[in-house]
């Protein structure tokens, strides 16, 4: 009984979890490049951050985060 009682209430969790979650939405991810490259997150309009900038630690660290984001091998090399 103790088992089906803590499935039951696992189950309740998890359904008010995903009514509770908000729905997915679009995001920009902007790289610019000062003496570093940083990155942050826009609304899809453009305007409204989502994130503060965040400093990019390595030339690899960013290759990563374009290639996880698409960039074709071309673009890649533009940035290398």
């Amino acid at each position: 009984m103790r088992i089906r009682s803590f499935f039951r209430q696992t189950h309740e969790i998890l359904a008010s979890t995903r009514r509770d979650a908000p729905p997915p939405r679009r995001i920009v991810v902007n790289f610019m490049h000062r003496d570093i490259w940083s990155v942050h997150c826009l609304a899809e309009d453009c305007k409204t951050p989502i994130s503060g900038w965040t400093d990019v630690a390595s030339t690899e660290t960013l290759m990563r985060l374009l290639h996880y984001l698409g960039a074709t091998p071309e673009e890649l090399e533009h940035v290398a």
